[in-house]
């Protein structure tokens, strides 16, 4: 795993919201914390690679999917999920984080072209594919063994 990134969404990792995450099953083999984990450290590499904004993709990618419920559920929100899990999730990341324009565009828009916003930024777009590229990988049951490769299953415990 890449020190900078670590570096980049350390705080967010550290905090009580984040590691919430652990609770939720997403994408049948893992949580929700491992998926938000692999989109984010698998945008910032594509991002430092462009020369973009890497730490707005790591931190937006962390933050994408930061909602505490099970969408599958009868107590879930009312609304089509798609379109109703960014702007929750974008709400629970700014009464707790500190974010950028950037970093909000990345999570309000992160599900693309699903829903009827489309990314203002390159770095948006990244987190969008790269949130559909992690969710097939993950429901090929293939996400647990490319974050072991990548080092970030070590962060999931």
């Amino acid at each position: 795993m890449d020190q900078e990134f670590f570096e980049d969404v350390q705080d967010l990792l550290c905090s009580d919201a984040v590691q919430r995450l652990k609770l939720y099953v997403h994408h049948k083999s893992g949580t929700r914390f491992d998926h938000s984990l692999y989109v984010a450290y698998r945008s910032y590499r594509f991002a430092k690679k462009m020369g973009w904004d890497s730490r707005a993709a790591a931190r937006g990618g962390l933050l994408h999917d930061l909602f505490f419920y099970d969408w599958r559920d009868d107590g879930s929100p009312e609304g089509w999920h798609v379109t109703e899990h960014p702007v929750q999730a974008l709400r629970e990341a700014e009464a707790r984080f500190e974010l950028s324009d950037k970093e909000k565009d990345i999570i309000v828009k992160h599900m693309w072209p699903l829903s009827p916003w489309m990314p203002k930024y390159r770095e948006s777009f990244t987190v969008s594919m790269m949130d559909k590229y992690c969710a097939m990988m993950e429901c090929l049951f293939l996400g647990q063994r490319k974050m072991r490769r990548l080092g970030l299953a070590k962060l999931a415990i």
